[in-house]
């Protein structure tokens, strides 16, 4: 994968793009389990492109053969710019770009000329800026601080934590969040702590898993665990144990 920054008049809006490009084969297949950061996608591949919403679960990705795909990952309140402050309305949503924003036929066709990445990201921005609306900046910057907050701050495990580290009220966090970000306090910590979870599982697979739960602020390792299932898509003693696969021996 190669991940490219934006122009800066986008930037605050869209972390990066993403284009993939793989060849397995004629037969090959990967599938390949994705926890994706609370934040918008948009996607454009052959036959096929999509915007996808916060997901609240882990997703898989499934290759096949030899293609591409062209992505724009935005930032957790970057996509407002295109839809205003209605994030909740897209939480575990897809659609076709089509049915929410302009066509994608060009783009497709630009993607699949094999003209150079720097090309690609260019007219993957043309097509973007015209769609852009007016919002209150400050409120979007205010929803990403509080997100940038949740993710470097370890020690956020709890809504009051939070409240204390932003000095916003519960009320006023909720109502931020669910309008710019689309999902509760209480979902981003979980997640945010979730991540790294599956990141020091991956690194040491000999964690152990009552001390991880109560790290991360759990009461015990069967709450730690019934969470880590539902957003991960298994539970942490199997998905070590699929870790433990991949490696090579």
């Amino acid at each position: 994968m190669h991940r490219y920054a934006v122009s800066e008049d986008l930037r605050p809006y869209v972390r990066n793009a993403w284009f993939i490009d793989w060849d397995l084969g004629p037969e090959g297949t990967h599938t390949q389990g994705v926890l994706a950061p609370p934040a918008v996608n948009i996607s454009v591949q052959p036959g096929e492109d999509g915007v996808t919403g916060v997901q609240t679960r882990a997703d898989a990705r499934h290759l096949t053969g030899r293609s591409w795909v062209r992505g724009l990952l935005f930032r957790p309140a970057g996509f407002s710019i295109l839809v205003g402050p209605c994030l909740h309305q897209w939480v575990d949503r897809r659609c076709p770009v089509g049915d929410a924003f302009a066509p994608v036929h060009d783009l497709r066709a630009c993607f699949a000329s094999g003209v150079d990445h720097a090309e690609q990201l260019a007219a993957y921005e043309a097509w973007l800026r015209p769609q852009l609306r007016t919002i209150d900046e400050a409120r979007r910057q205010q929803a990403e601080d509080v997100v940038e907050t949740i993710r470097i701050d370890r020690t956020i495990l709890d809504v009051g934590t939070l409240e204390s580290r932003t000095g916003l009220s519960e009320r006023s966090l909720q109502r931020l969040l669910r309008a710019w970000v689309g999902l509760s306090p209480k979902s981003l910590i979980c997640r945010y702590r979730l991540h790294e979870a599956m990141h020091l599982l991956t690194e040491r697979p000999d964690t152990d898993l009552a001390d991880l739960a109560f790290r991360l602020g759990y009461a015990d390792q069967a709450h730690f665990s019934r969470d880590f299932a539902k957003v991960v898509g298994e539970p942490p003693g199997a998905y070590v144990q699929r870790c433990l696969g991949a490696r090579p021996t």
